[in-house]
C-alpha cells in the first residue's frame, strides 16, 4: 500500500487466492486455524486501507456538504432545487456518520511522519478550508514566516485542520463570522491555532470537549475533537481549548521542532509571509 502526493492510499497488486476449506478426517469442517504471519499482515494492511479510504472519502464529503449548504442558503427551500439540495445534504451527513464509524471501528491509521513545512501545508489547503468555512464565516490565514520544520503525518494533520475548521464553522453565527488560522514559532517548536468569533462554550461543555462521543450538537457524533486530540498527542504535541459564552473559541496546538530537519529545507526561510 502506498500514499500518493494527495495523501490517498493505493493498494498495488491483488490479494492471494483463498486456500481450499480444510476438513477433518470425518468430513466435518476443521477448526479455524490461527492466521499465519503473512495472513495477519495482509489483514492488517486491509484494515489500514479501509481506514484510509474512509478518512479520505470523509474529507471529500466535507467539501460536498460545504458546497451544498452554501447553495441551500441561496435557493429557497420550497423550490424543487431547494428540496434536492436538502436531500443531498441529508444523504451526505448520513454517509459522513458511516465513514466516521468505520474509522472508529478500524482504529487509528499508522502515522507516516516526515519533516513538514506547516505554512506550506496551510497554503495548499486554503481553497478546501475556504470552501468548508464559506457557508458561515470568512477564513483568515495569519502565517508567521520562518517557522522551523515539524515532524508530522501530513494526511493526519489535514484531518485535524478540517475537524477544527468544521467545528468553528458550526459555532459561527449564520449571519457571518471569522475563522482565523495562525502559526507562530515558540520555544522549541511551532504553535498552530484555530479560532472563531462564534457563540463559544460554557465551562461544563469546555471541560468535556475532548471526551469521546460527547457532543453539544443534536446531529453530532462526538468523535471529531477526540480524534483530533489523539492525533496531536500521538505526534508528541499538545492541544488546549479556550472559550467563553459569546466570545468564540480558540484551539491551540503545539508541536516540537524537528531537530533532524535541514534548516534550509521545509519550514525554513522559504515559508510564506502572513496572508489574509
Amino acid at each position: 500500500m502506498e500514499r500518493d502526493v494527495t495523501g490517498a492510499c493505493h493498494c498495488r497488486g491483488s490479494a492471494p487466492p483463498l486456500a481450499p476449506e480444510s476438513r477433518a478426517p470425518n468430513g466435518a469442517p476443521a477448526a479455524a486455524a490461527v492466521p499465519v504471519d503473512g495472513e495477519r499482515e495482509r489483514l492488517e494492511q486491509l484494515g489500514r486501507l479501509a481506514g484510509d479510504i474512509a478518512h479520505d472519502f470523509g474529507n471529500l464529503l466535507t467539501v460536498i456538504l460545504g458546497a451544498c449548504e452554501t447553495a441551500m442558503d441561496e435557493v429557497p427551500p420550497e423550490t424543487p432545487a431547494g428540496a434536492a439540495f436538502a436531500r443531498i445534504a441529508d444523504a451526505g451527513r448520513r454517509a459522513d456518520v458511516l465513514c466516521r464509524r468505520l474509522v472508529d471501528h478500524v482504529g487509528r491509521v499508522d502515522a507516516v511522519p516526515e519533516p513538514l513545512d506547516l505554512n506550506a501545508l496551510l497554503d495548499e489547503m486554503r481553497p478546501l478550508l475556504e470552501c468548508v468555512a464559506a457557508r458561515r464565516a470568512r477564513l483568515e490565514l495569519r502565517l508567521a514566516p520562518g517557522l522551523p520544520a515539524v515532524r508530522l503525518d501530513a494526511v493526519q494533520l489535514q484531518q485535524v485542520l478540517l475537524n477544527l475548521v468544521c467545528n468553528a464553522c458550526e459555532a459561527s453565527d449564520p449571519a457571518g463570522g471569522t475563522i482565523a488560522i495562525a502559526t507562530a514559532a515558540v520555544d522549541g517548536g511551532v504553535e498552530l491555532s484555530v479560532s472563531d468569533s462564534g457563540r463559544g462554550m460554557d465551562p461544563e461543555t469546555l471541560l468535556r470537549v475532548f471526551d469521546r462521543h460527547f457532543t453539544a450538537r443534536p446531529d453530532g457524533h462526538g468523535l471529531g475533537l477526540a480524534v483530533v486530540k489523539s492525533i496531536v498527542t500521538a505526534h508528541g504535541g499538545t492541544i488546549e481549548a479556550h472559550s467563553a459564552p459569546g466570545n468564540g473559541s480558540r484551539f491551540t496546538l503545539r508541536f516540537p521542532a524537528d531537530a533532524s530537519a535541514d534548516p534550509s529545507g521545509p519550514g525554513g526561510t522559504g515559508s510564506p509571509a502572513p496572508t489574509e
